[in-house]
């Protein structure tokens, strides 16, 4: 029998195992004397220890690492490496690390949307409102003159009662995105109250802003600008649309309530009244006049006004007297006549002007 170079591992395996036939045994016996390796596999496959070289004993030896250099069992390890070599795959399970870091950043996503979009929101807003203090030859203008009262209604429905000697500027931009008015004089204003859409009356150095209510307000040139709130509530702060004059400190906006008057004092602050007679500051509506520890020559004003006439005060140290009456239905002649009974004086009359002395 020829020794082989390269001995069939599985005969080894069955050496080992003491299941080879004689002439198996001999082959594997020759095969280790030919060369000083093969015996020292032999050896190494026997546990180390040499044994008599005897088919009546059974020798120790290691079968798995026998059995490991056997064609069979290789090709076995081969599938099983290749069994747990991780397969590259397009569709790979999602894995929840991601999954989570992409949910935080969605989360920071939009959180910063929340911050952004009131800031964006305003600072539009804020550029809609400077857009409408350019008046333009598309404006509306309504005016009434004095001795004249006039009520109006804009395309929102929104109701405008104004008083004599008043004028409204209504942007030609209102509904766009805002609803901008300018007042100087003295209105009503029932608003159709509309969030995306907020509703404006700029008045000097500050602005009134709707918060779905009816208001009045009073602006006369040169007098002492005066918010009165009857339903609802409006946002009453300094205008930022315009440059700013020096005597109006930056204060934040004062939100006034039903019953609530809103006054801009010498100083330029805002002072808060709760509680008070809105019929007192709202009756002119409906052709009353009521007045209670007024000075009379804000009394005197607002008759001028109302009548459309010119009355003069002899004695201007009369001016700061305060004086509370009501006036309702009555002639300019038949006022003048009871006011001056009550201060004492004379009262006498040419055409509009009217003297008082």
């Amino acid at each position: 029998m020829e020794i082989p170079n390269d001995i069939d591992w599985s005969l080894i395996a069955k050496y080992l195992a003491g299941e080879t036939s004689p002439a198996e045994t001999e082959l594997v016996l020759q095969w280790a004397a030919s060369d000083p390796t093969h015996a020292s596999e032999l050896e190494a496959l026997r546990g180390g220890r040499r044994q008599p070289d005897t088919s009546a004993q059974t020798p120790q030896f290691d079968v798995d690492a026998a059995w490991a250099k056997t064609p069979v069992a290789r090709a076995r390890a081969a599938r099983a490496r290749r069994a747990r070599v991780p397969r590259l795959s397009v569709e790979t399970a999602p894995r929840k690390r991601p999954r989570v870091v992409a949910a935080l950043s969605l989360l920071a996503a939009a959180a910063v949307l929340v911050m952004v979009a009131p800031l964006a929101w305003r600072t539009f807003q804020d550029r809609q409102s400077r857009l409408a203090q350019r008046p333009t030859d598309d404006d509306k203008i309504y005016e009434t003159h004095k001795g004249e009262r006039s009520k109006i209604e804009l395309a929102d429905s929104t109701a405008i009662a104004m008083a004599p000697d008043t004028r409204l500027r209504v942007s030609s931009h209102y509904g766009e995105s805002r609803r901008d008015v300018f007042l100087t004089g003295e209105a009503i204003f029932d608003v159709v109250h509309d969030g995306n859409k907020p509703f404006a009356v700029h008045v000097a150095d500050l602005v009134a802003q709707d918060l779905g209510t009816e208001f009045g307000v009073r602006a006369y040139a040169g007098k002492k600008l005066q918010i009165v709130v009857a339903t609802g509530a409006v946002s009453l702060g300094v205008d930022k649309s315009k440059p700013r004059s020096s005597s109006i400190p930056d204060v934040p906006p004062v939100k006034l309530s039903p019953g609530d008057l809103g006054q801009l004092d010498s100083t330029g602050q805002i002072q808060l009244e709760h509680g008070v007679d809105v019929t007192r500051y709202l009756g002119w509506s409906e052709s009353r006049l009521q007045y209670q520890l007024a000075p009379l020559d804000e009394i005197i004003a607002d008759l001028d006004r109302w009548y459309d006439v010119d009355i003069r005060l002899a004695d201007s140290s009369l001016n700061t007297t305060r004086v509370t009456m009501s006036v309702t239905g009555k002639s300019v002649d038949d006022v003048m006549t009871v006011l001056a009974a009550a201060l004492a004086l004379h009262v006498e009359r040419k055409g509009r002007v009217i003297r008082m002395y």
